[in-house]
């Protein structure tokens, strides 16, 4: 069993994989920060579908923040 946000990619590229198939190619993924996993972000984009998720800021983004 998977315990909180420590299994969210995980989680998120099963759940991708099980539904993918089933949407429409003009889609728009929301996700929280777990959606970012490389995996789930190129099953994504492979099929030409958008997604806007959590990024972390650099440490050089502070300035403008």
């Amino acid at each position: 069993m998977n315990h909180g946000n420590s299994s969210d990619s995980v989680q998120f590229v099963k759940i991708v994989d099980e539904i993918i198939g089933d949407l429409r190619d003009d889609l728009l993924f929301v996700f929280d920060a777990g959606g970012g996993a490389k995996q789930v972000l190129d099953k994504i984009t492979g099929r030409d579908m958008r997604c806007i998720t959590r990024k972390r800021p650099n440490m050089s983004d502070d300035t403008w923040i």
